[in-house]
């Protein structure tokens, strides 16, 4: 197929029916084994997009009727060892641009979320990971963030983390390494930007100790602050609080 026109479509696939099980408008199947670097689909480019709404593959499921809530794009990697969904990219992203990027504009529902990664089978190792963020490859020239985490104005967590295991030996729910030969170590950086309004007595850092009472009530047990004495530039004062609970559970 050859197409020069550029207002209407090279191939146009329409139906109206129903699809039964495993049937589809379009469907590409292989029964021959892919030499590598081959393809069952293959999409290629090698134009200049005339804009930057322009796309390679769009999935448009916009003007659907969601009465059954249906998945927009289902990939399955069946056994395969490889990845099932992989993508690469050379061009140095613009602000706000990922390689991949996940955008909603829809609420959550509860329980919902916008990214949502789950296995349900047996790691193989102590080193298998559901998520794997892997900067080690880069040039640091620039010292980049590995990860970003803006949870806006939200007074819920910005990060949560939640186990039901009991922590190894020198492991933990949050393990911090540091491989660097220098001296100097893990760091753990606070900071409270509340530009124009540091006050005396306000608490820069807080990190509260819960756990359940007798009657599985969550309880603060011991609190760790730390405070401004003094804001005056030049003249900055600090102190820490360490608090815990005394008999009817109140700091």
């Amino acid at each position: 197929v050859i197409g020069a026109a550029t207002t209407v479509d090279d191939i146009l696939v329409a139906t109206t029916g129903v699809k039964a099980n495993n049937k589809a408008a379009l469907q590409v199947t292989n029964s021959g084994a892919t030499a590598a670097g081959g393809s069952i689909l293959r999409v290629v480019n090698t134009g200049t997009p005339a804009a930057a709404t322009s796309y390679l593959v769009d999935f448009d499921y916009s003007g659907a009727t969601h009465t059954n809530n249906p998945v927009g794009v289902y990939v399955h990697g069946g056994a395969s060892t490889a990845q099932a969904l992989e993508v690469i990219s050379t061009g140095a992203g613009a602000d706000d641009k990922g390689v991949l990027s996940v955008t909603t504009s829809g609420a959550t529902a509860a329980g919902g979320s916008v990214l949502r990664v789950t296995s349900t089978g047996t790691p193989a190792a102590a080193t298998s990971y559901l998520v794997d963020f892997d900067y080690s490859g880069a040039t640091h020239t620039n010292n980049a963030v590995t990860v970003s985490i803006n949870s806006g104005a939200s007074t819920a967590s910005g990060l949560r983390i939640t186990g039901s295991g009991v922590s190894a030996a020198n492991d933990g729910t949050i393990s911090l390494f540091n491989t660097n030969t220098g001296a100097t170590g893990v760091v753990f950086h606070s900071q409270h930007t509340s530009t124009g309004s540091a006050a005396a007595n306000d608490a820069v850092f807080t990190m509260k100790m819960e756990g359940l009472d007798a009657g599985d009530a969550v309880t603060e047990y011991a609190r760790m602050e730390g405070e401004i004495m003094t804001a005056t530039a030049g003249q900055e004062d600090g102190r820490f609080i360490f608090s815990v609970a005394m008999d009817n559970g109140t700091l």
